[in-house]
């Protein structure tokens, strides 16, 4: 027989030996799991009915009929004329507080369920320095919760409204290790979670040759970014260099005798043109 109709059984034959009304749920129940919350009330002969911690109607059974009429996503069932039970199968945040059994003529009947949701984890740890930093996503408690790196550092203690996600850090009274796991507790819910761990620690590899030519090239590129001299003066002094042979052409191709030597003369000795007679 299943626990979930073995369980309400053994409460109602024990509730009915006493004589006693109770309403029972579970103490914890994790978002998305399945819920089954119990109303024993001996003395009630007609219904039962559920209500949920914001006060809505949940389900009317009516014991002496043996039928329910669940309302939203819930489901109900008698068990006999005194015991029936509501299932939630599927916990959501709101379902976190006191559910209500109205069994007239009776006091109302309470029991309190708390809400969580366990997160995912990343443990960031640095070799060469003692703080971690912890990544939780997606975790909740409609108690109050805590998280411990095991027994070595706090990384949150406090209340949350929603699901929610956050980076957290914490200084570690000694290194952490692949073994360390992280510590959940909401209200009585403990859990310990197995996170990834990542090393963050920056590893210097000896440069190849491949390496050392990409670092001399970026080094290249960098030098022409930040001082731009070093690449348009020389580049200026080539142009005016151009310049000046140019020029210096042009020049000789019009004014060839600028560029002989010229024949010294004095002025004692005459001029003679060719073919005259010289006298003697």
């Amino acid at each position: 027989m299943h626990l979930n109709v073995i369980v309400p059984f053994l409460l109602m034959w024990i509730h009915v030996l006493h004589g006693t009304s109770e309403m029972t749920c579970p103490s914890q129940s994790e978002v998305g799991s399945t819920a089954d919350i119990t109303c024993i009330a001996p003395n009630t002969i007609d219904k039962h009915g559920y209500s949920t911690p914001n006060k809505e109607v949940a389900a009317i059974c009516q014991t002496n009929r043996s039928s329910c009429q669940p309302l939203g996503d819930y489901s109900a069932a008698v068990i006999n004329n005194t015991c029936s039970v509501l299932t939630i199968p599927s916990v959501k945040l709101s379902d976190a507080g006191d559910w209500r059994c109205t069994v007239s003529p009776s006091p109302m009947l309470t029991c309190h369920m708390v809400v969580y949701k366990t997160p995912s984890c990343t443990i960031i740890s640095n070799e060469e320095k003692p703080a971690i930093s912890v990544t939780l996503t997606g975790f909740f408690c409609s108690g109050r919760v805590q998280f411990y790196v095991a027994a070595l550092c706090e990384l949150f203690s406090g209340t949350v409204n929603k699901i929610t996600d956050g980076i957290f850090n914490c200084t570690p009274v000694r290194r952490v290790s692949a073994e360390t796991h992280l510590m959940f507790i909401c209200d009585n819910v403990n859990r310990s979670l197995d996170c990834k761990k990542v090393n963050n620690t920056p590893t210097t590899n000896p440069p190849d040759q491949t390496t050392a030519s990409s670092t001399v090239t970026s080094g290249n590129q960098e030098r022409i970014i930040h001082n731009p001299l070093g690449f348009v003066l020389p580049l200026i002094i080539c142009i005016i260099v151009i310049i000046l042979v140019i020029t210096c052409f042009v020049v000789y191709k019009k004014r060839p005798d600028l560029f002989r030597g010229k024949k010294q003369t004095d002025a004692s000795y005459a001029v003679v043109e060719k073919g005259d007679h010289v006298p003697l």
